[in-house]
């Protein structure tokens, strides 16, 4: 449409056409622009909150050796790291057996897995992420070497707060194992098995693949691992072993793989 204007009569006011004056847009109010400037803002903070979580699990389901998707990390960073996370697991086999029937699942299972500090936080973009340990139960019951696996998860909702949980998940059938010997799963991202999260006085149920007990603390009720990624980190096997590459499979079968955390976390599981 072209607004020019109509030629102004003598001595009288510039006039523009009556056509387009009902075109016009009203001028926002002070409030309206701050209501706008506040909503942009709100929704920058929350795209860069949910930028960590959104982007793909790189190493997830790429089979046997996927690595946690991780910065760039010195060897002796990772072997370094690697070493904190044995310790933690250890500390936190304590308190996970102050869970009921904890000691009955850990007896029973193909293998353990230990997160020892699961930080759940969430603003709009909710999320959940650790390191831990994976132990497979020998043929004459003693445990594996560790291997190192990572967890990831986010959600998008109205939640505030955060919550710091040690998270234990007794692996009770082959499935469920080689599910994690191919380098990482979804759960529930067309993976045929089931989780039981196990209660103080719930029954257990001896059919599910995997079932998780946790200690919690925070503002959330507790850990939801539905749609949870967990990830292999091969990366850190290998800085911690001292080899090139090494699979979860590979920690496993290999027999005298020790250091003096690791002892320390088979004494501790020892006494279940």
């Amino acid at each position: 449409m072209n607004l020019t204007a109509a030629a102004p009569a003598p001595n009288g006011p510039l006039r523009l056409p009556s056509d387009c004056s009902s075109s016009r847009q009203p001028i926002p109010t002070a409030p309206e622009k701050k209501e706008k400037i506040m909503t942009r803002f709100t929704s920058a903070l929350a795209l860069a909150a949910a930028l960590p979580f959104l982007l793909p699990a790189q190493g997830l389901a790429q089979g046997e050796g996927g690595d946690a998707p991780q910065a760039e990390a010195s060897v002796e960073d990772l072997a370094g790291e690697g070493m904190a996370t044995v310790k933690a697991a250890t500390d936190a086999v304590a308190r996970l057996n102050e869970r009921p029937r904890f000691a009955e699942l850990a007896k029973r299972a193909k293998a353990i897995v230990i997160f020892p500090d699961v930080v759940k936080a969430g603003f709009l973009i909710s999320g959940q992420f650790g390191s831990g340990v994976l132990l497979v139960k020998q043929a004459d019951g003693t445990w594996s070497a560790p291997a190192f696996y990572g967890i990831q998860a986010a959600g998008i909702g109205l939640q505030a707060g955060a919550e710091l949980s040690t998270l234990g998940l007794a692996v009770m059938t082959d499935e469920a194992l080689a599910a994690f010997y191919d380098g990482g799963f979804k759960l529930g991202g067309g993976l045929d098995l089931t989780l039981a999260a196990l209660g103080g006085t719930a029954e257990l149920d001896t059919a599910a693949d995997i079932v998780s007990f946790s200690v919690a603390k925070g503002a959330f009720a507790g850990l939801s691992l539905e749609g949870s990624n967990f990830v292999a980190d091969g990366p850190r096997n290998a800085a911690y072993y001292g080899r090139d590459a090494m699979t979860t499979e590979e920690v496993a079968g290999e027999p005298g793989l020790t250091s003096p955390e690791i002892t320390a976390l088979h004494e501790a599981l020892k006494s279940l």
